[in-house]
């Protein structure tokens, strides 16, 4: 077994496990019998920084791990092109022996060549071709020619994406049994985006073959997306059906001490979207970004994901990512004549903007009173409050707009990346974004700008409150959640924050409730 929590697991929590967690996860890790542990990356293009486990060299990787003493074999993984081989100290019978090293196809033959200038300095080496199945025939005849001149420890079969069944599995296992010199391991590395994770390592370890065969997982699935192989449930596994002794209270330990924290805030495991992307041969990582913007359901991620080209799809693009989605959304049509309606429909009366935040809740009499007193027009705002009035809905949010029914009283403004329907007055999309913010399509900034192309520009705003890190306290319903990690929600804020600013220069914005927005 080769554990790979610190380096997999970082993808999580951007690798900042601290000084105590890490050195606690080596130790009961070691303490678990687990031959190999995966102390996380080493990269020249990172910075120093303590308690992260992505190393900026040798000597820092080194430096973790010198406190281990037990038969655990200690690895840690280059992603090619993140160190120069001249820079690699020779392998001294030390702290990290083994250096895997990962790439994709297209950097097959210099990272072999890395592979081999590794092994040459004292290093067990494991070769890790990222989403093997998209290798052609050529390239793994390729791989295992070199392999077998140059002999790593192990050669890796990658199911990157999650998305390999059981006859991919066997397909490649049969092809490394066959052409690979008998004393080169043959690894297996999965995530769980199909849930196939623990049942396509079973079938491996049943697996009639030659070779020595390494399994990697991590401790409760920590990994991006939907996760990794679980390290307790396969030791387990191994424990009854294999003879093996591994120590599985110490591997708990670890969930108990420091990784339950860690998923509280920021989860990882199965979820719809990330099969979505597996079944789309994506990288999970587009799933992420698009599942972050809370504004699209299953079947618009489906047809994104779908509308990726496929050279793109293996390696995470962020501005693609943003360049297909706004592609989806932007319907062009001519708002000419609704602008015109839409300017007589909110004339001659105050603006109140209704978003769901939790504090048109705890100020509900508040807004109670400034409507009785005022009587604006109230616009909600991708929502349908309970216990306030409105007349207005302004619609932006396709996965909102899908769970919404009994529209017909309403007075409805669409804008056109929503479906149309006969009595929604539609707007364009495209004019209501900011494609030079992380923040794109905020609602709220998307309407303000309506009204400030209408020639509105005194509006009150009430439940605009901004994010905080506890999901439960972002909105006033909880069946709005969205599971997102808390970096998002900061770069939320401050993407929305900065906008508003530049709103806010001619525009009157008066906000009823409390807003982490404007300070």
């Amino acid at each position: 077994m080769l554990d790979v929590t610190l380096r997999d697991g970082g993808y999580v929590n951007n690798w900042q496990f601290g000084e105590d967690a890490t050195r606690l996860i080596l130790n009961k890790l070691n303490e678990s019998g687990i031959e190999l542990i995966e102390a996380g990356f080493i990269s020249q293009k990172e910075p120093a920084s303590t308690g992260r486990t992505i190393y900026p060299s040798f000597e820092a990787a080194n430096a973790q791990v010198a406190h281990l003493a037990g038969t655990a074999q200690v690895a840690c993984m280059i992603n090619y092109g993140a160190y120069s081989a001249d820079d690699i100290p020779s392998y001294h019978g030390k702290g990290v022996g083994t250096i895997r090293v990962a790439f994709h196809s297209k950097d097959l033959h210099g990272a072999l060549h890395l592979c081999e200038q590794i092994a040459a300095k004292g290093y067990k080496v494991f070769v890790q071709p990222m989403a093997t199945t998209g290798f052609t025939e050529d390239e793994l005849e390729y791989l295992m020619t070199s392999c077998n001149q140059f002999v790593p420890e192990a050669v890796y079969i990658v199911d990157s994406f999650g998305t390999m069944q059981r006859e991919d599995v066997f397909r490649l296992l049969r092809y490394y049994d066959a052409h690979l010199n008998a004393g080169i391991s043959i690894g297996f590395h999965s995530h769980n985006n199909l849930q196939l994770a623990f049942p396509n390592a079973q079938e491996i370890l049943r697996a009639d073959v030659t070779h020595n065969l390494i399994i990697d997982s991590s401790v409760f699935g920590m990994g991006r997306g939907a996760g990794n192989l679980c390290t307790e449930l396969i030791a387990m596994f191994l424990n009854e059906h294999y003879d093996k002794t591994y120590q599985l209270v110490p591997i708990l330990e670890i969930i108990d001490t420091c990784l339950n924290a860690i998923f509280i805030k920021t989860p990882w495991g199965y979820s719809v979207p990330y099969y979505v992307a597996a079944i789309n041969q994506c990288h999970p990582n587009y799933a992420t970004y698009l599942l972050n913007k809370q504004t699209l359901g299953v079947q618009q991620i489906n047809i994104i994901l779908s509308q990726i080209p496929r050279e793109n799809k293996r390696s995470f693009d962020p501005s693609l990512a943003e360049k297909v989605y706004l592609e989806y959304q932007a319907r062009s049509i001519d708002d000419t004549d609704t602008l015109t309606r839409l300017r007589d429909y909110f004339s001659g009366r105050p603006l109140l903007l209704l978003a769901p935040g939790k504090s048109i809740t705890t100020h509900h009499e508040q807004i109670e009173s400034f409507i009785r007193q005022k009587q604006p027009r109230v616009v909600a705002i991708n929502f349908i409050p309970n216990g306030l009035p409105m007349d207005t809905l302004f619609l932006s949010n396709t996965k909102r707009f899908a769970s919404m029914k009994e529209l017909e009283d309403l007075f409805v403004i669409a804008t056109s990346n929503i479906p149309a329907q006969p009595t929604f007055r539609m707007v364009n999309y495209t004019s209501l974004i900011n494609p030079g913010h992380s923040e794109t399509d905020n609602a709220g900034l998307m309407l303000l700008r309506l009204l400030q192309k209408l020639g509105f520009t005194d509006i009150h705003f009430a439940g605009y409150d901004g994010f905080d890190v506890d999901i439960h306290e972002n909105y006033y319903d909880d069946q709005l959640i969205n599971n997102t990690i808390t970096e998002i929600f900061i770069e939320r804020n401050k993407s929305v924050s900065e906008q508003l600013q530049v709103l806010m220069k001619t525009m009157q914005i008066h906000f009823l409730t409390p807003t982490r927005y404007v300070h």
